[in-house]
């Protein structure tokens, strides 16, 4: 579920972009320059996608490179099935508002050039009653007569990634993923600070390595990362703490993993309990915070 910013937000790229914001897809959706697009938010990616096809065929490898380096907006192109999806540069408001509308522009510029026309997403005819339909939670655009087959597809697949979810490999994956943000939170804590991004990352690179070896997320992926994720954050809380004691008894020849064994007692006996116990409760406010979008993200896309 968008939270109220990114609901305004959307509406405010809809009177941008003219393009039609729809509450229940959770997507902008229309046609601009003559396609049917969908504008999406892929975890933290905002995403184009387009289906089209020259004399019957698919957009080629050459086709997505041009799309790629034709526009300083456009961050990759990839086909998905019969889908194309263009993702697009930018984080920051301003910057990301620019770089959808010179996406738009600039893709369906060169989909022209190429001679790719608008088709209907399941059969891939040239059609003129193309509409966009919510199936699964995701905008597909398809014609009137693939509507029911294209919607029984969709749900076999969704079924058929449950069926087939790895949760053992899921959690290695979810494991290797958050090392990553363990990484990235102990070099951000060693500058001296406690950040937002950190969480990001952490939320995900851990996400996204379950995903990658379950091979589906579910709502059981969710909730096994995120226990994964308190844990780690912990973890990284420990090695912060095992940097500094590794630092001050360095003259005694200790190895940093006895350091990182150490450390509880270290700190028991320095009388700093209060002062870890206040410092991974800050890190975990600040990895939640980072988190909470990630995770909104994805459960928004497995419903």
């Amino acid at each position: 579920m968008m939270d109220a910013n990114t609901i305004a937000y959307f509406r405010e790229l809809s009177e941008v972009t003219g393009l039609f914001y729809s509450e229940e897809a959770e997507s902008l959706t229309g046609v601009a320059n003559g396609y049917h697009v969908t504008l999406a938010i892929n975890t933290i990616t905002y995403q184009l996608s387009f289906s089209v096809r020259a004399n019957g065929m698919l957009p080629t490898p050459e086709v997505l490179k041009e799309l790629i380096d034709g526009s300083d907006a456009v961050k990759n192109a990839v086909m998905e099935g019969n889908r194309l999806v263009v993702s697009v540069k930018g984080a920051m408001k301003n910057a990301l508002t620019k770089n959808v509308v010179d996406a738009i522009n600039s893709v369906t510029e060169k989909l022209k050039q190429y001679g790719y026309v608008d088709v209907c997403e399941y059969c891939g005819a040239v059609r003129q009653d193309i509409a966009p339909y919510n199936i699964g939670g995701k905008i597909y655009q398809t014609c009137p007569d693939c509507l029911q087959a294209a919607t029984a597809t969709v749900n076999t697949q969704i079924e058929q990634r449950k069926a087939n979810e790895n949760v053992g490999l899921g959690i290695v994956g979810a494991l290797l993923g958050s090392l990553v943000g363990v990484l990235v939170i102990v070099l951000i804590g060693q500058l001296g600070y406690v950040a937002v991004a950190g969480g990001l990352v952490m939320g995900f690179a851990t996400l996204k390595g379950y995903e990658l070896l379950a091979k589906n997320m579910s709502n059981k992926g969710i909730i096994i990362s995120s226990i994964i994720m308190i844990l780690m954050v912990y973890v990284a809380e420990r090695i912060e703490w095992a940097i500094e004691v590794f630092k001050v008894y360095s003259d005694e020849h200790i190895s940093f993993i006895e350091a990182f064994l150490y450390t509880p007692e270290v700190i028991r006996y320095s009388d700093a309990t209060g002062q870890f116990i206040g410092s991974l409760v800050l890190l975990y406010v600040f990895t939640a915070v980072g988190v909470f979008g990630v995770i909104r993200a994805t459960a928004k896309k497995i419903q």
